[in-house]
């Protein structure tokens, strides 16, 4: 009696005729009318499965998963679930994940294959999302230790891999404010390595980079004098800005003379140029050797007085110092000093008058500074021990020596 009293009802005929006239919608709220609850969801799916656009599908499956479970329809709710989780990790994942949003959302469709008993496919989405403990532990419901394990292994790897940075990125940190640059740059490489797509480590990197100085070449201001210390051979001289000693001179030529080191000696050679270079007062020929003092002129408005001191002489230590300053010219009272060992500005000759609070040396290449006489040394304020890598825009301070990195 009851099924009759259904199929005559009202509602349940007008569900079924909407239902073969295709008005599926309004079907399924008669056949709800009907108490037809089955009915309602599956009619529901359908419209899912009918949907072109994606919101629309994932409202009627909503819809059929609100329905079944408001009606305790065990079944139907597994069936709404399954659905509407492959809809939104599928929407997900077509996006790269490349939002919050779509975080959420994957996060959401794990949610729902665990409510459909799809234990193994919950697993994958939150393992995905990095959500490594709830993986396994769906993995572990279901039995899929071979899953388990992997994400285990991948944790304990997630794990070093997290504490290496955190080691990196301060290593970093702590060497670029003591000095010890090459440090610093071994620690962010190794960071950009492990984790290339963080924005921090490519940033820091960048910032390094753009301060590092060129091999062999310290640029700066020590008191009131422009200084350079030069640590790679040949050193150019001339116009160019690109040359080691750059001259502001029309009268001198882009590339006019170099030095050159051998055997423990500096020789100076004329490259061709416009307006030739005399040691001395005597035209430049060939290579020749600079020895003791002197002075050499570079082109016809450019004088260079130079002091070579050997080693075991006051200024130098274990190989030969070259000490030029510009004594006319338009850049007059400019400094260079030359070694592939070690200097001491004050006590270099060639008429430099610094402090000799600083020593500079070359080491691989590079040009280092360190206090002389164990005093102490603060760079951009901070006090540090040992010889420091400059960098451009270092402020290092040794008593009243106070030296801007250019």
């Amino acid at each position: 009696m009851a099924f009759l009293k259904k199929v005559f009802s009202g509602p349940y005929r007008r569900a079924v005729q909407l239902e073969q006239e295709g008005n599926l919608r309004e079907a399924a709220q008669q056949y709800a009318l009907a108490g037809e609850h089955d009915k309602v969801v599956e009619i529901h799916l359908r419209v899912a499965g009918l949907a072109r656009d994606p919101r629309e599908r994932q409202e009627a499956l909503r819809a059929a998963l609100a329905h079944a479970e408001a009606q305790n329809l065990a079944p139907r709710v597994q069936q709404a679930a399954r659905a509407l989780a492959e809809e939104q990790a599928s929407a997900a994942r077509a996006r790269g994940l490349a939002s919050e949003l779509d975080r959420r959302t994957l996060a959401e469709a794990a949610a729902l294959w665990r409510k459909a008993g799809d234990q193994e496919r919950a697993g994958d989405a939150l393992r995905e999302l990095g959500r490594l403990d709830e993986a396994a532990t769906a993995y572990k419901e279901v039995g899929a230790i071979n899953k388990m394990e992997a994400v285990f292994a991948h944790e304990q790897t997630s794990r070093q891999k997290a504490s290496a940075l955190r080691d990196g990125w301060s290593t970093f940190q702590a060497a670029l404010a003591n000095g010890d640059r090459a440090a610093a740059r071994a620690s962010i490489d190794e960071c950009c390595r492990i984790s290339p797509e963080n924005a921090e480590y490519r940033d820091a990197r960048t910032s390094l980079l753009g301060r590092w100085l060129k091999p062999g070449l310290l640029r700066g201001r020590l008191a009131d004098k422009r200084l350079t210390v030069i640590g790679a051979f040949p050193a150019k001289m001339g116009r160019d800005p690109e040359c080691t000693i750059a001259l502001r001179d029309q009268g001198v030529s882009r590339v006019h003379a170099v030095v050159t080191t051998e055997g423990g000696g500096f020789y100076l050679s004329d490259v061709d140029s416009k307006n030739g270079t005399r040691l001395n007062g005597l035209p430049l020929s060939g290579s020749l050797p600079l020895a003791g003092e002197g002075v050499f002129a570079v082109g016809e408005g450019v004088d260079l007085a130079f002091a070579v001191r050997r080693p075991g002489a006051p200024g130098s230590s274990g190989q030969a110092v070259l000490n030029l300053a510009v004594v006319r010219g338009v850049d007059k009272g400019a400094l260079y000093f030359l070694s592939a060992g070690e200097i001491a500005p004050r006590r270099a000759g060639g008429g430099a008058d610094l402090p000799g609070e600083l020593r500079f040396k070359t080491v691989d290449g590079n040009v280092l500074i360190e206090p002389a006489d164990g005093a102490p040394l603060l760079l951009n304020g901070t006090k540090v021990v040992g010889a420091v890598l400059p960098l451009q825009g270092d402020r290092i301070t040794v008593g009243p020596a106070v030296l801007e990195v250019e």
